[in-house]
């Protein structure tokens, strides 16, 4: 076999481990976990051909073949794809392992190390090394909606007989998680659907009358009117699916990604406040019968009345004030974020620079915690307790660099399709990064490879367009 032909079939593998990738990522944490490391595994194995490859030909050409010379062709071997995010993911990476040397639980972070941190952003170098042309980047496109499509009738399935057929999982309180554990799961990845259904609905209308892009590589010309048809009865599905999660978080995030996008299509910012205000009125008055919680504090009804109760029994000063601290979110006994967030910012001052080692937030703050729940329910501050606040710039010096990179090469993209797809793709990672404020997305196996595989699927278009 050539070098090309073993090339070529490496990148087939990894392009079907991503299909398959986005496919389950909503349904199964285990083939999340299977198909990634096969994409990578498959990464390394082609590297090393290639390194293999081009020593066998200094050989061949009776080229100096010691030590500098051998060095030199594996670090070329093993470079990545070049983009504008490879060195600062490098320094992402270094500033975990940093974390590692000084976490104050040493196995944990290795752990996480190289199950997580390695694993996640590598999905981005696998993705450039797999996804080379604009068909791909179509088919990969087409079955991340047909998985969306699939889950999100999963989600009206179970609200309507109380169990979905994904997984047998049942109504949450009320609350649709369809294929996911949590409902604010579920909601956050309708965050990232909703607005590249919306950018494809879109280029539809945009090139309308004109030769299809996106529909001929698939379906028959005639069928133009289906696709579009389609694409918006799938937005109307994950919008219904959306608000029955009832999750405010993902609401919020939403709106931040619509007005994002409105920036840029300013034609239908008002159909999308029209769309806003009648989600609103539907779901609005359904949320405090569902939940009857604050945002920050979940437990805030609950306290004012243990309140209203220990001013009866005349409790002492000192337990009356813990009673109040709890209202205000210092001290949540509930899921309220403020106790939450208060717990994360105290791990921060206590470890600033380099954090308190990576997956060792649990283990830090077990010992003090007073309320449940093992995360504070918002990413960034998480990731500045275990890395550090150097290690968390790093992390926010990613996204800048991306924004960046993607403003400037979008206004030079002259591919319709891609240009609207990749501002659909910008706008859903914008949704994603709000609601990343309020809940545990990146440090979830899902949703966090969501993060990554959508830094790959951006910087592709940008090199293709």
């Amino acid at each position: 076999m050539t070098r090309e032909k073993f090339s070529e079939g490496c990148d087939k593998v990894i392009r079907f481990s991503f299909y398959a990738l986005i496919y389950f990522l909503p349904i199964s944490v285990a083939l999340i976990e299977i198909f990634s490391t096969l994409a990578l595994v498959v990464f390394f194995i082609k590297r090393s051909a290639a390194f293999y490859f081009s020593f066998q030909e200094r050989k061949t050409q009776n080229l100096p073949c010691a030590f500098p010379q051998a060095f030199h062709l594996f670090l070329e071997a093993y470079r990545p794809v070049r983009s504008p995010l490879n060195v600062a993911i490098g320094f992402f990476i270094l500033a975990n392992f940093i974390s590692v040397i000084f976490s104050q639980y040493i196995p944990l972070s290795l752990k996480g190390f190289f199950f997580k941190v390695l694993q996640s952003t590598f999905i981005v170098f696998t993705f450039l090394e797999g996804m080379k042309t604009k068909g791909q980047v179509r088919i990969f496109v087409t079955i991340f909606m047909i998985s969306a499509t699939l889950v999100s009738i999963n989600g009206l399935f179970q609200y309507f007989t109380g169990k979905g057929f994904i997984h047998g999982h049942l109504l949450m309180g009320g609350r649709v998680t369809s294929s996911f554990k949590h409902p604010n799961d579920f909601a956050a990845y309708l965050v990232v659907v909703l607005p590249i259904v919306l950018s494809l609905i879109l280029y539809r209308w945009h090139i309308s009358g004109a030769i299809q892009e996106f529909g001929d590589f698939f379906i028959k010309d005639s069928h133009k009117l289906i696709l579009r048809g389609g694409l918006v009865l799938l937005l109307i599905l994950v919008l219904v699916s959306l608000g029955l999660t009832f999750s405010r978080g993902a609401w919020l995030a939403v709106l931040a990604a619509l007005f994002f996008f409105a920036t840029k299509e300013k034609k239908i910012f008002f159909p999308l406040f029209i769309v806003v205000i009648i989600f609103s009125l539907i779901f609005i008055p359904r949320l405090e019968k569902i939940r009857n919680v604050s945002f920050l504090s979940d437990d805030v009804k609950i306290h004012h009345r243990d309140v209203e109760r220990m001013k009866s029994e005349e409790t002492s000063f000192w337990d009356l004030s813990k009673a109040y601290l709890r209202i205000t979110g210092h001290i949540g006994l509930g899921m309220g974020r403020g106790g939450l967030w208060y717990e994360a910012l105290n791990v921060i001052r206590t470890y600033p620079v380099f954090g308190s080692g990576l997956n060792t937030y649990n283990k830090v703050v077990s010992y003090a915690r007073t309320s449940p729940g093992g995360y504070p329910h918002n990413c960034f501050l998480q990731m500045g307790a275990e890395i550090g606040i150097v290690g968390l710039a790093i992390f926010i010096w990613i996204i800048c660099a991306l924004y960046k990179s993607f403003f400037r090469s979008w206004l030079l993209i002259n591919d319709t399709f891609l240009k609207y797809l990749s501002f659909g793709f910008i706008t859903a990672l914008t949704g994603f990064i709000v609601h990343s404020f309020f809940d545990t997305d990146l440090y979830s196996v899902q949703l966090g490879s969501l993060f990554w595989l959508f830094l790959g699927v951006i910087l592709t278009m940008q090199k293709n367009s």
